[in-house]
C-alpha cells in the first residue's frame, strides 16, 4: 500500500499550463502522481538528470519524462522555468514536504526577491510556507553544530519521517541517462532523504502501515569514518556503534530524532555503498518500529533484523549483486552479495545446512554465519512475493512476542520443519511457489467445496479421463482449482493441455483472475507461465497488464511470446515501448506475437512503423507476413516506401498480405502490381516535397477488388501473380467413397460441371486436379492424407512441373477409399478420421510438442477436403481441436481454406469456425436426396 506524501499546499488547486500545451497522456497509462506531492526531477524541471533510480512518478516509469508540465497555482513561473539548482532544490522540497537548512541564507536564485522564504510562492502574491518545519531546523542546525564545530560544512534536511545530515561536499553519480556527473552537498542531502521516504514506502507496501516511527530517524551520512565515530560516541553511545533502533532515544540531536544510524563515504566508498547502506539501516529501523517499537530479542529475532535489512537494501534492481552486513559483537561479516541464488540452491539441496529451528535461536548478529543470512533473505524475498499476506502474519505475529512455531501454526498452519522444506523445495524448483498448494489445502480441509473434485484430477493419470475430468468443471470460479489445474499445464498431452485452457478461459471469478495474473504467472515451469498469460489474455483481464510486463523478458520463448498476445488483447497501452523492443527479439516467433499484438493497438503504436517495417526483410516468410499485417494495423504512411520496395520481390500469398496493408493505410487500392503503387506513390510525394503524403480519408463503402477487373486484360496486367505454397490436405476415410448427388443449383451458382452423383472422393480429386494443373510452374505445393493415421505424398514441397502435377494425380488416385460393403474387406480403422495428426503434419509439429517447428517447408495456404468430424487421435473434441490448431498456427501463419462434401456426419460450424479463425473461406458442397 502507498503512503501518500501529499503537500496541504498542492491539494485541491486548480492547475495552470506552463509553457505550451502539455505532453498528452493516453488514457491507458499510468497516471502523473507528481502534483499530489513527491514529484520526480522531470516535472520538477530539474536541470541536471536524475540519478539513476526509477522515477517516483508512475506515468515517467512507464514513458520517461513523461510528466505534463504543470505548474501548481501560487507557485511562480519564474522560479518553476528557473533552471539554477537552488530553485530546482526548493521545488523539490515544497513537493516532498522537506524542510532544509540551505533556507536559513535567506537567498533565492530566481530574482531579486524580497522575501526568498516565500520561494517557490516568490511572486508578488506570495507568503511564507514551512515555518514551524523551518523553525525545528533552525534549532538542530545550533545542536548539530556544537557537536562538529563552526568550521564544517554541512546540509540538514528533514522529511516526514526522516532527519539528515550530511558533510559529504561531492558526490559522484550514474544519471538515468546512462552518464555520470558529480552531485554537490545540496543536492546530495535532497536526492538521500528521497531515497530513504522512498525506502520507507517499499517497507510499507509489503507489510502495511503499522509502522509507528513518531519522530523522524536520524541519518547521518558522513565524508569521514573519524566524524563518523565521533557522531556515533556522542549519540549512539559508542564509537563503534552505528545504529539505534527500536525508538524514544533522548541522546540523539538533542532528543528529537527517535532513533538513528550514521555510515560515511569513506567506508562506503561510493554512491551506491552509500544508498544501499541506507536501505539497508532503514531495514532494520522499521522491522524495529513495525506493529509495537521494540527491539528487544523476544520481539526482534535476530534472523528478523538481519533478513529485513538484506530484504530492503536488495529490493532495487542495481543492488540484486550487493550486500552490506552488521555486527553487534566481532567483526562483521564480508561478502560482496554476488551469486547469492546461486548459493541458496547449494544451502537448500545439502543434508548439512543449518536446521531452521537454530536459525530461529541465534540470539546475536556474530553467531550468523553467511548460510544464516542468505536464508533470511530468501525468506524475505521469496515469501513476500509468492506468499505475502501469510508471511506478514507470520511476522506480525513475531513482532507480538509470539514463539516461532505458535506464529507459523497461526500464519501457515505448519511446522517451522514444513515452511522450511517449502522454501527449499521452491529454491531448488521443486514447486512452482512457496505458497501452500492446493493439495496441502485441501488436505488441511477435506471437506471444503471442490476438494474431492480436485483430488480425482490430482490423482489420474489416464490424459482421455484427465482431460474429460477437467472438461466436466465447465468454467473455474475457486482460485484452489485453478492452483489444481496450472501445474498439469506441464503435462506432454496436448489435449489436457487446450483443455485446461479453455476451461480457466472461461472464468469470472475475480479471485480466480488475481490468482492467474500473480501466483499463475509466477509458476516456476516456463511452459506453465506461457499458458498462463495466454489464458489472462483469452480472458481479456486489463488488471494484469503490470503483472504480465515482468515477464516480457521472459528467459522462455514461448512465454515472451503470449505475454505479448496477452497484452495486445488486454490493450493495455504502457506496454507499446516495450513491444516494440520485442520486434527485435532474436526469436521470430516473438517477433511474430509483438506484431500482432502492436496491431491490436492500431494508430495508437503507430510509432512503431519503423522497427516493423525492418521485418519486412527477415529470412522467415512468416515474420514478414506478419510485419505487413501490423504496418497496415498501424496506418501510418511513412510505412508505405517499405511495404511498396518490398513489395516489388515477394510473390503470391505475400505479396496480397503487403497489397492489404497498402489498402488499410492509403484507404485505396491498385492492385497486385507494383508498378501502379509504385508510380502513384512517386506522384503523391511529388505533390508533398520535404514531407510525407497525407492520409486519405477512409471510404464510405469498400471499393471494388481492381484486381478483378484488371484480369480482364491480362497483358495490361502485367506480373503473374503464384502462390508460394499450396497444402491439399484430403480425406480419405472409407466415408469418402460414398456416393451423393450435388445439388444442381449450387453447381449451377459456383460455375462447376461435376458429374450428376459421383463419389465425394471423385469430386474432391477432381478439383485437386484441376486446381493442380492451374498453377504457376514455381509454384511449391504437396499432398496430405488422412484417415486413421496421417501421411503425405513428399518428405518436401515440390515445384509444380508438369512432370510432379501428373506424379501427384497418380498418388491422388491410388488413395481412392473403398466404401463399407465393397469388393474387398475393409478394416474398422478405414472409417476414422484423424484430423489432428494431419495437422501436426501440415505445420511441421511433433506430438507432445508446445510449438510449431522451425519455419521449415510448409505450406503458406491449405485445402483442407472432408466430410466428417474427428473421430481419431489424441484429439477429437472439436473445440479443443480448433482452439489447439488457431493457437499453433498464430505463428505458421497458413491461411486455411476448407471444403466440405454433403450434410450428413458434418459439423459445419466447426469447420465454418476452422478456416475464418485462420484467415481463410468455408465451403460446403450441398447433396440433394
Amino acid at each position: 500500500m502507498k503512503i501518500p506524501r501529499t503537500l496541504p499546499l498542492l491539494l485541491g488547486l486548480p492547475l495552470l499550463l506552463l509553457g505550451g500545451p502539455s505532453r498528452r497522456v493516453d488514457a491507458g497509462l499510468p497516471k502523473c502522481t507528481c502534483r499530489q506531492g513527491n514529484a520526480c526531477y522531470h516535472f520538477l524541471n530539474a536541470p541536471v538528470s536524475p540519478p539513476d533510480d526509477p522515477c517516483s512518478c508512475p506515468l515517467c516509469r512507464a514513458v520517461p519524462g513523461g510528466c505534463p508540465k504543470i505548474l501548481p497555482r501560487g507557485w511562480d513561473p519564474a522560479c518553476y522555468a528557473n533552471g539554477k539548482m537552488r530553485c530546482f532544490l526548493r521545488r523539490h522540497a515544497a513537493s516532498w514536504r522537506l524542510s532544509c537548512s540551505d533556507r536559513l541564507a535567506g537567498t533565492c536564485a530566481c530574482r531579486k526577491n524580497p522575501h526568498p522564504e516565500w520561494c517557490p510562492y516568490c511572486g508578488s502574491h506570495g507568503h511564507p510556507w514551512d515555518e514551524e518545519g523551518m523553525a525545528i531546523i533552525k534549532r538542530q542546525v545550533e545542536i548539530e553544530r556544537r557537536l562538529l564545530g563552526p568550521r564544517v560544512k554541512f546540509i540538514l534536511v528533514k522529511s516526514p519521517h526522516f532527519y539528515l545530515l550530511t558533510d559529504i561536499p561531492a558526490l559522484k553519480i550514474r544519471t538515468q541517462s546512462g552518464s555520470p556527473r558529480v552531485m554537490q552537498m545540496h543536492e546530495i542531502a535532497h536526492v538521500f532523504i528521497q531515497r530513504a521516504e522512498i525506502a520507507y514506502q517499499d517497507f510499507v507496501r509489503a507489510f502495511g502501515s503499522d509502522v509507528h516511527l513518531d519522530r523522524p530517524c536520524a541519518i547521518y551520512l558522513l565524508r569521514r569514518s573519524s566524524t563518523m565515530e565521533r557522531i556515533q560516541a556522542a549519540y549512539f553511545g559508542s564509537p563503534r556503534t552505528n545504529i539505534v533502533y527500536g525508538g524514544g532515544s533522548k541522546r540523539i540531536a538533542g532528543g528529537y530524532p527517535f532513533n538513528g544510524f550514521a555510515t560515511s563515504l569513506q567506508k562506503s566508498r561510493s554512491d551506491y555503498g552509500l544508498h544501499l547502506q541506507v536501505r539497508h539501516s532503514i531495514g532494520h529501523i522499521l522491522m524495529s518500529c513495525y506493529v509495537r517499537v521494540n527491539g528487544q530479542e523476544k520481539y526482534l529475532p535476530t534472523w528478523l533484523y538481519a533478513g529485513a535489512g538484506h530484504w530492503l537494501a536488495r529490493l532495487p534492481k542495481k543492488f540484486r549483486e550487493m550486500a552490506t552486513f552488521c555486527a553487534n559483537e566481532g567483526t562483521a561479516l564480508q561478502n560482496s552479495g554476488k551469486k547469492w541464488r546461486q548459493k541458496l540452491v547449494g544451502y537448500a539441496a545439502s543434508s548439512g545446512s543449518h536446521p531452521i529451528q537454530q536459525i530461529f535461536d541465534v540470539n546475536s548478529m556474530s553467531a550468523l554465519d553467511l548460510e544464516m543470512h542468505l536464508r533470511a533473505w530468501s525468506w524475505f524475498e521469496v515469501f513476500l512475493e509468492e506468499d505475502r499476506d501469510r508471511f506478514v502474519k507470520f511476522i506480525r505475529a513475531l513482532r507480538n512476542g509470539k514463539e516461532h512455531r505458535v506464529a507459523l501454526q497461526e500464519a501457515f498452519g505448519c511446522s517451522p520443519e514444513e515452511f522450511d522444506r517449502r522454501w527449499r523445495d521452491r529454491i531448488l524448483g521443486r514447486r512452482p511457489s512457496v505458497a501452500p498448494t492446493a493439495k496441502e489445502l485441501d488436505a488441511g480441509q477435506p471437506d471444503r467445496p471442490g476438494a474431492r473434485e480436485r483430488a480425482s484430477i490430482r490423482t489420474e493419470t489416464d490424459p482421455a479421463t484427465l482431460a474429460a475430468k477437467i472438461r466436466a468443471l465447465q468454467h473455474v470460479e475457486d482460485p484452489l482449482t485453478a492452483a489444481t489445474l496450472v501445474p498439469l499445464l506441464q503435462t506432454p498431452s496436448e489435449r489436457v493441455r487446450e483443455t485446461i485452457v479453455l476451461v480457466l478461459s472461461k472464468a469470472r471469478s475475480a479471485e480466480v483472475k488475481r490468482w492467474l495474473r500473480t501466483q499463475g504467472l509466477a509458476t516456476s515451469s516456463g511452459v506453465s507461465r506461457a499458458y498462463v498469460a495466454r489464458i489472462i489474455g483469452n480472458l481479456g483481464d486489463r488488471e494484469a497488464g503490470p503483472e504480465l510486463l515482468r515477464y516480457l523478458t521472459d528467459g522462455f520463448w514461448l512465454t515472451r511470446a503470449h505475454v505479448c498476445r496477452a497484452l495486445g488483447l488486454v490493450g493495455y497501452e504502457p506496454a507499446v515501448p516495450l513491444l516494440v523492443e520485442r520486434v527485435r527479439d532474436r526469436s521470430p516467433k516473438v517477433r511474430i506475437a509483438a506484431m500482432d499484438a502492436l496491431g491490436r493497438f492500431g494508430e495508437k503504436a503507430a510509432s512503431a512503423w519503423g522497427p516493423v517495417s525492418d521485418q519486412l526483410g527477415a529470412h522467415a516468410w512468416q515474420v514478414r507476413s506478419a510485419a505487413a499485417d501490423c504496418l497496415g494495423a498501424l496506418g501510418d504512411m511513412r510505412a508505405v516506401d517499405a511495404l511498396i520496395a518490398r513489395m516489388t520481390i515477394e510473390q503470391g500469398r505475400l505479396r496480397k498480405d503487403i497489397r492489404e496493408a497498402l489498402k488499410r493505410i492509403t484507404h485505396d487500392d491498385l492492385g497486385s502490381n507494383p508498378k501502379y503503387w509504385k508510380d502513384w506513390w512517386e506522384k503523391e510525394k511529388a505533390r508533398h516535397p520535404g514531407g510525407v503524403p497525407p492520409r486519405a480519408e477512409a471510404p464510405k463503402k469498400p471499393k471494388e477488388d481492381v484486381d478483378a477487373n484488371y484480369a480482364k486484360k491480362p497483358t495490361y496486367y502485367g506480373l503473374k501473380v503464384y502462390s508460394r505454397g499450396v497444402g491439399y490436405v484430403l480425406d480419405v476415410s472409407s466415408s469418402m467413397a460414398s456416393r451423393i448427388k450435388v445439388d444442381p443449383n449450387w453447381l449451377r451458382r459456383h460455375h462447376r460441371s461435376y458429374p450428376p452423383v459421383a463419389s465425394k472422393f471423385e469430386l474432391a480429386r477432381n478439383e485437386i486436379e484441376a486446381s493442380l494443373r492451374s498453377l504457376d510452374r514455381r509454384t511449391l505445393f504437396n499432398l496430405y492424407f488422412f484417415r486413421t493415421t496421417a501421411r503425405k505424398w513428399k518428405s518436401d514441397m515440390v515445384p509444380a512441373t508438369p512432370g510432379n502435377v501428373d506424379s501427384a494425380v497418380n498418388r491422388l488416385n491410388a488413395e481412392a477409399p473403398r466404401a463399407p460393403g465393397g469388393g474387398s474387406r475393409v478394416s474398422g480403422n478405414a472409417y476414422q478420421t484423424n484430423y489432428v495428426d494431419v495437422f501436426r503434419l501440415v505445420l511441421d509439429v511433433k506430438k507432445g510438442k508446445d510449438v510449431v517447428g522451425g519455419f521449415g517447408d510448409t505450406p503458406d495456404t491449405m485445402y483442407f477436403l472432408t466430410d466428417g468430424e474427428p473421430t481419431a487421435g489424441d484429439i477429437t473434441d472439436t473445440e479443443v481441436l480448433a482452439s489447439w490448431f488457431t493457437e499453433l498456427n498464430r505463428f505458421a501463419r497458413v491461411k486455411v481454406n476448407v471444403i466440405t462434401f454433403g450434410n450428413l456426419g458434418v459439423d459445419p460450424e466447426f469447420l465454418r469456425a476452422l478456416a475464418e479463425r485462420n484467415g481463410g473461406v468455408f465451403i460446403q458442397v450441398p447433396e440433394v436426396r
